[in-house]
């Protein structure tokens, strides 16, 4: 039997403003976020007490991530309970614990028994792409059948597949009962996305590396929030990086001070019996802290995190993406054979995808300027 969907609380962070004046106000706090971090580091406060300050001030709350585990739970529910046995698992932001309060749009792998991964690359063949195709088509089938009892208030349904995506998506739009002022004064339904693939499992062996290193050393994830916010609140739309890709940019300047290992000694350390591989990549890789921290001391570098999030952008605005591309793989800068003005950052896992698409150099560098430039005194 098919429930109706129990949605989720919303943070509404600046309601009733229009979009220049909530926009205004995004960078004042964040100009007032990276002084209050400054004035901790002067006062010495532990870079875990620093770590738990911008959790508590940015990321979505406990309650508030179970609430939406409940509700992807519920939709798991639905499909099997129509036939279409599947697992549902959550990836992404949420999954490694990076949620922004104000978005928190939900990454979901849908895992069937008929597809397997170990095996089988992303560039997929016609007869995949049918597969896939019709998988989307029964998800949706269901989800139109029973959308009055599922969606009680309203859903939009989207497939984006096409032959040459990467990563094809069913797309669910689920709308709330909570109303807001957009920026032409009109009131909209506050919705949450689900973003649903039956292709791609590396995204779950990003999130546990992600989550990981987040354990693994507390600067990594202060400067992890304060860039995604920084790109979110501050860049927005000049350059289209994604969260995940500037997360990786961190990574690997992380790396270059020897505070993060290369990722593939954390497989090379591996205790697991046999090697795991996900969609052709092996993706098994040490989680126990004491064994990497015994082979990769990652107190060598002290700096604090005020200095390394200065750090970072001058380390990127005098970075040559021109002439090299980053392997976050083997920690290791990697020259380019070829003529070419776009930034490229390698997945840890899959070294055949640039994570940046197509951002353009001249306009990134620009930013990491201006970031330099803005955050260096």
């Amino acid at each position: 039997m098919v429930e109706p969907l129990k949605i989720p609380d919303f943070i509404i962070e600046h309601p009733n403003l229009s979009e220049e004046d909530r926009q205004s106000l995004k960078v004042e706090e964040f100009e007032k976020l990276i002084a209050a971090v400054k004035l901790k580091c002067r006062q010495k406060i532990s870079s875990i007490d620093i770590k738990k300050f911008l959790a508590k001030k940015l990321l979505l709350p406990e309650p508030m991530i179970k609430q939406r585990c409940h509700m992807v739970q519920q939709l798991e529910n639905a499909l099997c309970s129509q036939g279409f046995s599947c697992k549902l698992q959550i990836f992404g932001s949420i999954g490694c614990g990076l949620a922004f309060k104000d978005k928190s749009d939900i990454d979901i792998f849908v895992r069937v028994p008929d597809i397997r991964f170990d095996r089988q690359p992303l560039k997929y063949r016609a007869e995949n792409f049918e597969n896939i195709r019709n998988k989307f088509r029964s998800m949706r089938s269901i989800f139109r059948t029973h959308e009055d009892t599922l969606f009680p208030y309203n859903v939009f349904i989207e497939t984006l597949l096409q032959r040459k995506m990467r990563v094809p998506l069913l797309r669910l739009t689920i709308f709330s009962d909570i109303w807001e002022c957009n920026q032409y004064l009109e009131l909209i339904r506050l919705s949450i996305k689900c973003d649903l693939n039956v292709n791609c499992a590396l995204g779950l062996a990003n999130t546990r590396l992600i989550r990981f290193l987040c354990q693994l050393d507390a600067r990594f994830m202060s400067i992890v929030l304060l860039v995604r916010l920084w790109l979110r609140n501050i860049v927005r739309e000049r350059i289209l990086l994604s969260s995940y890709a500037a997360t990786l940019l961190v990574l690997f300047y992380f790396q270059q001070k020897s505070i993060l290992p290369a990722i593939d000694y954390l497989i090379k350390l591996s205790r697991s019996p046999y090697p795991l591989y996900t969609n052709t990549c092996r993706t098994d890789f040490c989680t126990n802290i004491d064994i990497v921290t015994q082979h990769f001391p990652h107190d060598i570098c002290d700096e604090n995190v005020a200095q390394l999030f200065i750090g970072f952008f001058k380390f990127y605005s005098q970075f040559d993406f021109n002439s090299n591309f980053i392997c976050t793989h083997t920690a290791k800068i990697v020259p380019k054979n070829y003529p070419s003005d776009v930034v490229e950052v390698y997945d840890p896992f899959d070294m055949t995808h640039n994570v940046t698409g197509r951002v353009n150099i001249e306009g990134m560098v620009r930013e990491f300027i201006d970031g330099y430039e803005s955050y260096k005194n």
